[in-house]
């Protein structure tokens, strides 16, 4: 193995030979001139011939030098470049690296003792230490996404705002942000803890081959919550202000202003605890509502309340995404089903999607239809949802009415898999909510090629536009005639279609919401 003109490289094919046993000649030429000069022959640099022809002589002639030659280069490469002591030699070197001072820390402990606080107790210095360790990030630590899936954890109950947390926590895990590792959390007393095991169990995995450790957060990393957890967010007031103060920017979702908009739907507690929930938000990095209407409504809030906020604070907003199939689907077909979607399909069926709460107008629609079948209509309404709050006269009515199962149906538990079928075997969407945060039903529908009529509200208009027909009701009578309306349109093929309603995947609303979490607003 000769070399003459090299550039630097490291001969592999030299070091083979020697693995081998192969006695070697070499010339002193780059790194081959590092080799022991009793594991190989090595010539000068630059050498003669008759020096090359002397070494091809006395390997060929003598087999004991050449059997000793080849013994001495194996052991020789099995000492020296074996892979397991390598590879040990570079974790050390890395780790030996990773302990240096970073720039503008190698002052750190001398500008610490100089800060004019006279000694410190144990305690004290214990204090400084974890500060300090907060605020600088390792050199070659990945940065962390938190994202706090705290109800999740709690009780996944697979549905309204769970369901949008459940599909952006699917798709970050699938592709986080470039140099950030996403890590869930939850929270834990009054600070967070590693949801691992959740997450080892939500991408299928044995979830015991990891402990939920308390975070490590450092400056640079950033929290979300997609969520909604009241008692949580506002018990944690003073750990998001830590790590606000440690370099950690904080975010959240606010899925909607509406327990404060509209106190006479929802329990007399419910606007209050909104109102600290809110309060907490106010003083985040950045709160991203989930339509342009709740970040006006947002905006609105932090101007008219005395609540001191964030004067920083961006209320930026992202559409969600609605491919029920992308977003980790429950599955499932309660029996009877397969009857229940052919009276659907052998319908023009009407269908309401969400809890059963006072907001919902469900009571006004079910008041509307009991018009249209008095006057002889065979329409059928389907209510898609579990019972809420402030509804025990309505859900009585629909367990009981006279037309349950014959043109009205009342689902009370519908898997992913069942509301695709649901959807699939309707007429038409009534959206009737009197006031809503975005409305993932309208998009749903859309996917399926569902018409829509929804009631006349600011964030209807803003995810549906032309794509649906509007209606405004004060009472049963105008809604029904509504309904009447929509029909004649329809079979003219007059109705609006939502076919080429404009609308996101999941993917696409995780792309937007990583572009703002990392600040770019553009």
């Amino acid at each position: 193995q000769l070399r003459s003109r090299s550039r630097g490289e490291t001969s592999g094919t030299a070091l083979d030979c020697m693995r081998h046993g192969l006695p070697l000649i070499v010339n002193a030429h780059g790194s081959m001139a590092e080799l022991p000069r009793d594991a190989v022959h090595l010539l000068a640099d630059v050498f003669e011939d008759r020096d090359l022809v002397a070494a091809l002589e006395l390997m060929r002639n003598d087999a004991r030098h050449r059997a000793d030659l080849g013994g001495r280069a194996a052991a020789f490469v099995r000492q020296h470049h074996d892979p397991v002591r390598i590879a040990a030699r570079y974790a050390a070197a890395i780790e030996a690296f990773a302990a240096l001072p970073r720039t503008g820390l190698v002052r750190l402990p001398e500008a610490l003792a100089g800060s004019g606080q006279g000694e410190h107790d144990r305690a004290a210095d214990r204090a400084i230490a974890a500060c300090a360790a907060l605020s600088v990030r390792p050199a070659i630590a990945a940065r962390q996404l938190f994202v706090d899936i705290t109800a999740m954890v709690g009780e996944d109950l697979r549905t309204g705002i769970q369901r949008v947390a459940r599909a952006l926590l699917e798709e970050l895990l699938a592709r986080p942000p470039a140099g950030f590792r996403i890590e869930p959390v939850y929270a834990s007393g009054s600070g967070f803890r590693y949801a691992r095991r959740f997450t080892l169990g939500f991408l299928g995995a044995k979830s015991n081959a990891l402990s939920d450790a308390a975070i490590e957060p450092r400056s640079g990393d950033i929290y979300f919550m997609p969520d909604l957890a009241h008692e949580s967010v506002i018990r944690n007031r003073g750990t998001y202000r830590a790590l606000r103060d440690h370099g950690v920017s904080v975010n959240f979702l606010v899925h909607d202003l509406l327990p404060v908009q509209f106190p006479d739907y929802f329990p007399s507690y419910a606007a209050p605890l909104h109102t600290q929930w809110l309060e907490v938000i106010a003083e985040a990095d950045r709160a991203i509502g989930v339509s342009r209407s709740v970040a006006k409504d947002l905006e609105a809030w932090c101007r008219a309340s005395d609540t001191p906020h964030n004067p920083h604070l961006q209320i930026v907003y992202s559409h969600h995404g609605a491919d029920l199939a992308a977003s980790k689907p429950t599955t499932g077909l309660p029996g009877g089903a397969d009857g229940t979607l052919q009276l659907l399909k052998s319908a023009t069926s009407f269908l309401m999607v969400g809890t059963v709460e006072p907001r919902k107008g469900h009571a006004q629609v079910l008041d509307a239809f009991e018009l249209l079948w008095a006057a002889g209509r065979d329409e059928a309404l389907v209510v898609v949802g579990k019972p809420g709050w402030m509804v025990k006269p309505l859900v009585k009515r629909l367990a009981h009415h006279a037309e349950r199962n014959r043109r009205l149906f009342w689902i009370e538990n519908a898997s992913d898999e069942y509301l695709a079928r649901i959807y699939e075997s309707s007429a038409c969407l009534i959206a009737a909510s009197y006031g809503e945060g975005f409305g993932l039903p309208l998009i749903e529908a859309a996917t399926y090629g569902l018409p829509i009529i929804a009631r006349d509200i600011p964030v209807f208009r803003e995810v549906a536009g032309e794509h649906a027909y509007f209606f405004e009701a004060a009472s049963a009578d105008e809604l029904a005639a509504a309904i009447e309306a929509w029909t004649r349109l329809n079979r003219n093929g007059q109705a609006p279609q939502s076919r080429s309603m404009p609308r996101l995947t999941w993917a696409e609303s995780a792309e937007n919401l990583k572009r703002l979490l990392l600040g770019r607003n553009g």
